[in-house]
């Protein structure tokens, strides 16, 4: 009875050692597969094998790479550039050299930042603008114009004759281009002739804020400019005005002084008791010849359909008593048939 107690427990394991083994088994597991997995450094041990084997080395064997390998490898495949040696002349020279690099380089950075601080923007001209400065005529003028730009910018009293004279060379610049119509660009409209106008600009210096008065300045004289030089035919194609703008604001002054005196007179007139008298007649007279010569023929132009036919009903009536009034005077400067003897 004993002795088969003894054979059922040694071949039953206890319940504990069960446990055990089945917590060990993983752990095997996992340690050989560590020990399975490749070094990181057997892809570089293959190429110094590789290395010895070719530069003569035996018995190189597949296992861990000796050491006088690995270090002749490292040494043959590490290229170091000595650098060569400068004798204390050439190391002042490149010193100096260097310190002027870097003086050009600070003053043209403070004085492009002291132009962005005064607005002034400063810029290579557009591709457009390069392609036609090619041609030697078209370099001649923009060359030309370019300092009087810059001038103006920074002049007073000699302003009006800059303007003048950059008016002209703008001018000189628009007749070298063709507009869409395939006509002389006096107008300057024309993609070439506003890159060079804009690359100008910006070349000469212009400040930002002052750009569009500056434009408005030259532009003012170009109109000027375009009188002279295009013919009277071709006004309404370009817009040109026969009167300059001086004398259109000194007409419209003149205008207006007119036509308040006339008013004044006619007034004075009626206010007066009794018909008017002889002063006041020619005085009247006077005024509305002032008023009428003040209008010139060119702005007829301006008025509406309606206003013309307005305009000339009026005139047509002042004719009208006009011959009148000269019909009565001849009567009276006429002597009578019983006065002549």
């Amino acid at each position: 009875m004993a002795a088969k107690e003894t054979s059922t427990s040694t071949q039953t394991p206890a319940k504990g050692a069960k446990k055990t083994a089945e917590r060990r088994t993983p752990a095997k597991s996992a340690q050989s597969k560590v020990t399975a997995r490749p070094s990181a450094d057997a892809a570089k041990n293959a190429e110094m094998r590789e290395w010895a084997k070719s530069v003569g080395y035996e018995n190189v064997g597949s296992g861990r790479v000796r050491a006088e390998i690995r270090e002749a490898f490292e040494k043959a495949h590490t290229t170091t550039d000595a650098a060569p040696e400068l004798s204390a002349d050439e190391i002042t020279a490149r010193m100096a050299k260097k310190t002027a690099e870097n003086k050009e380089a600070a003053e043209k950075a403070v004085a492009l930042s002291r132009r962005v601080v005064e607005g002034a923007i400063v810029g290579a001209p557009s591709p457009a603008a390069l392609a036609a400065l090619e041609d030697p005529k078209v370099s001649e003028i923009y060359n030309a114009a370019k300092p009087l730009v810059a001038e103006y910018h920074q002049v007073e009293g000699r302003a009006t004759e800059l303007l003048r004279e950059i008016s002209r060379k703008l001018i000189d610049l628009r007749s070298l281009f063709k507009d869409d119509n395939g006509r002389t660009d006096w107008n300057g409209n024309s993609a070439t002739y506003k890159a060079l106008a804009d690359a100008l600009l910006r070349e000469a210096g212009i400040p930002a804020d002052s750009e569009g008065s500056t434009r408005r300045a030259i532009g003012h004289h170009i109109e000027d400019r375009k009188r002279e030089c295009i013919p009277a035919k071709e006004h309404d194609y370009y817009g040109v005005q026969a009167l300059t703008r001086g004398q259109r604001q000194g007409l419209a002054q003149r205008q207006a002084k007119a036509l308040v005196e006339v008013d004044k007179v006619v007034k004075d007139t009626k206010k007066a008791k009794g018909p008017a008298d002889g002063a006041q007649m020619v005085v009247l007279a006077r005024k509305i010849d002032a008023g009428i010569s003040a209008y010139h023929e060119t702005q007829l132009a301006a008025l509406s359909p309606t206003q013309r036919k307005t305009f000339r009903q009026t005139l047509e009536e002042t004719r009208a008593k006009a011959d009148a009034l000269l019909a009565k005077l001849q009567e009276l400067e006429t002597p009578a048939a019983g006065d002549t003897a």
